[in-house]
């Protein structure tokens, strides 16, 4: 993997807007690249290796030079964090992205799902302070939190930079979907499902849908399910992640399905 050195490099040419899907080259003559890696770079120069940093927009993709002269671009940023709520997740984020959103849960949640030998970014909002979910992520081993969006992702929507949105649909928007045959995922967990979920839903617990998403069909759209928005919502990202392009996160869960009165199947 490349990750964020830091060294302006000017290409001679103006490549194609950066994205975080795609290897084309970012930047021009105006605007220079800061080009950073942390480890593995494989022949690029790296300067300051290993060293602890915040990104910036524009690094998105970085352009590099090894010694021979020749020039590259890689991909980074690899394993994002986004610590914000479903729904300003839902709004835009940066593709690829794991929502993860601070409080209560969050720890639990990150050490479930985020591997601890990956160099990890954290998106939040413009006003967000990050300390607190580094030092979380710190207490359960995960500390190679190497960096976080300079300015959030308002500063990345001011460039005008690549988002993706992902649907939050509420439980009665679901209800009409679920009566023309939807698919919907419950992640919670088997107590909870036990005790009343939505009649023809599936049921795949969050912290084990990362290796269970081969048993779900790209080709419909799919609800995820828990019971506030918060879990479900995570699960979400980890679909879109994996390339589910159609998904939807129920923002306000079985909760809101039960205070709504609809019908609910008990049982393993």
């Amino acid at each position: 993997d490349h990750y964020l050195v830091e060294k302006q490099l000017v290409p001679g040419t103006a490549p194609a807007p950066p994205t975080l899907t795609d290897d084309a080259g970012a930047g021009d003559a105006t605007h220079p690249l800061t080009l950073t890696c942390l480890k593995g770079c494989d022949g690029v120069n790296a300067l300051a290796a290993g060293q602890d940093i915040t990104f910036n927009p524009r690094m998105t993709v970085l352009f590099g030079e090894n010694a021979a002269g020749k020039t590259g671009y890689v991909r980074v940023l690899k394993l994002l964090a986004d610590v914000r709520s479903a729904e300003a997740f839902g709004a835009g984020h940066i593709p690829g992205a794991i929502n993860i959103g601070a409080g209560a849960s969050f720890v639990t949640w990150a050490a479930w799902l985020l591997p601890p030998d990956r160099p990890i970014q954290l998106v939040g909002d413009s006003s967000d302070n990050l300390d607190p979910a580094r030092r979380a992520l710190v207490r359960v081993g995960l500390d190679n939190v190497r960096g976080s969006l300079q300015g959030g992702m308002s500063a990345w929507a001011e460039q005008g930079w690549e988002q993706e949105r992902l649907e939050q649909v509420t439980a009665a928007e679901l209800r009409e979907r679920w009566r023309s045959g939807a698919t919907i995922v419950d992640v919670r967990s088997d107590a909870e499902w036990a005790g009343g979920h939505i009649d023809g839903a599936r049921h795949i617990m969050g912290g084990d849908l990362p290796k269970r998403v081969d048993e779900l069909p790209r080709d419909r759209a799919i609800h995820l399910i828990c019971a506030t928005g918060y879990r479900s919502g995570i699960a979400a990202s980890l679909l879109r992640r994996a390339g589910f392009r159609d998904v939807a996160n129920v923002v306000d869960g079985m909760n809101a399905w039960r205070q709504l009165g609809l019908p609910v199947a008990t049982g393993s």
